[in-house]
C-alpha cells in the first residue's frame, strides 16, 4: 500500500515565520505558502489541503476569519492550527491553538496528530 503525501498549507505575513515555519514542516508532508489569508483562499480552491497552520494577525484578514471561512464551507474537514500571541484567544473553528513562542516539537506533535489520527481498529 502507497502512502499518501499530506498537503500543509502555512498563512503568515512574516516573510522569516513563513519559510521558518515551512522548513518545520516539510518532514510532514507537502508545503506551500501564502503570505495573506485572502491567498491562503486562492490556494485553498487550487489545491486539495490536508492542513492549514496560520498566524492570527495578519494583513486585511485574520487567522480566525480565515479558520471560520474554512470551517463553514467545502473545505471543512481541512484541519486548521491558529498560532497567536494573544493568551485567552478560542476559536470554535480551529482544530488547534498554539500559543507563541511555538516550541518546534509543539508545533510537528500538534499537526501530526491532526493529519495523521490513530485509526480505530475493530
Amino acid at each position: 500500500m502507497g502512502c499518501v503525501v499530506k498537503k500543509i498549507l502555512v498563512v503568515d505575513d512574516d516573510a522569516v515565520f513563513l519559510t521558518l515555519l515551512e522548513r518545520t514542516l516539510q518532514e510532514l508532508g507537502t508545503v506551500v505558502t501564502a503570505p495573506s489569508a485572502e491567498e491562503a483562499l486562492l490556494t485553498l480552491r487550487s489545491t486539495p489541503i490536508d492542513l492549514i497552520v496560520t498566524d492570527m494577525h495578519m494583513g486585511k484578514m485574520s487567522g480566525a476569519e480565515l479558520a471560520k471561512i474554512v470551517k463553514t464551507s467545502r473545505y471543512r474537514d481541512t484541519n486548521v492550527i491558529l498560532q497567536t500571541g494573544d493568551y485567552g484567544v478560542e476559536s470554535a473553528y480551529a482544530d488547534a491553538i498554539l500559543h507563541k513562542p511555538v516550541e518546534r516539537d509543539d508545533l510537528l506533535n500538534t499537526a501530526r496528530q491532526l493529519l495523521f489520527p490513530p485509526q480505530n481498529i475493530a
